[in-house]
């Protein structure tokens, strides 16, 4: 009998030993309650745990009004996360890119004035749409053929109500159309760890938290990996599922 015990024993130390926690990779640290009790994770990762359980995932995505590589992730890719991942995602949208402040603290936009209009007018449509993810989208998709024509089509599009579009307006042919603007160069350029300045935009930040690697990433992948389910979700009871699999 002792001899079974010591042999149990010693097929569970190797076993744990199988281990190499110096080897594993950081985004699966607090994947599993196994790796987490064998490699001595318990106080990061239950904090982690407990603080992310529910909470939707902050995307913050930095853009400009008139980049082709924006227009085709904002009118594409972020589009289905907004459809897919509406409870599980909250979706910033900063519109400024490449923009910086000359010395007399006016704008420079990338693409010059006609880029300037289209991030201060998203901006007002930003603060005053509740759903602002498909409108933005909207304009997007259109926006080479002229700003106003693009606005105009999308009010027309979702049904905006007047004092919506009034409110707009006014706020782009204000002063706080420049305010909201510079602030959303403001936020670009005050992103950390990491700048865009070696990227370029769309940019995506994860919960304020702007790293270069990332942008590399798939974000719907990502997405599903990092959100972390309340202890009330329902289980759908459906298994994991992959493609290409025997």
């Amino acid at each position: 009998m002792l001899t079974l015990f010591v042999f149990l024993a010693l097929m569970g130390s190797a076993q744990a030993s199988d281990y190499d926690c110096d080897r594993i990779p950081p985004a699966l640290w607090c994947r599993h309650p196994t790796l987490i009790k064998e490699c001595g994770w318990d106080v990061p990762c239950n904090k982690y745990l407990a603080k992310s359980k529910g909470q939707k995932i902050q995307l913050t995505v930095l853009y400009e009004a008139l980049c082709d590589a924006c227009q085709e992730f904002i009118t594409g890719e972020l589009q289905k996360i907004y459809s897919k991942f509406g409870d599980k995602v909250d979706i910033e949208l900063v519109p400024a890119g490449n923009a910086h402040f000359n010395p007399d603290g006016s704008i420079h936009c990338q693409h010059l004035e006609e880029e300037c209009k289209g991030n201060k007018y998203e901006a007002c449509a930003i603060k005053y749409i509740k759903e602002a993810v498909p409108f933005i989208g909207c304009v997007e998709q259109d926006i080479e053929n002229g700003l106003e024509q693009a606005v105009e089509k999308c009010f027309k599009k979702f049904q905006t109500d007047a004092g919506t579009i009034d409110n707009i307006k006014q706020c782009y042919n204000s002063q706080e159309g420049e305010d909201l603007a510079k602030a959303h160069v403001t936020r670009t350029l005050n992103v950390q760890p990491d700048n865009i300045d070696n990227i370029g935009v769309p940019y995506l930040v994860f919960n304020n938290v702007s790293l270069n690697s990332i942008q590399f990433f798939e974000p719907e992948s990502e997405i599903k990996q990092w959100y972390v389910k309340s202890d009330s979700a329902k289980e759908t009871g459906k298994k994991l599922t992959r493609k290409g699999v025997c």
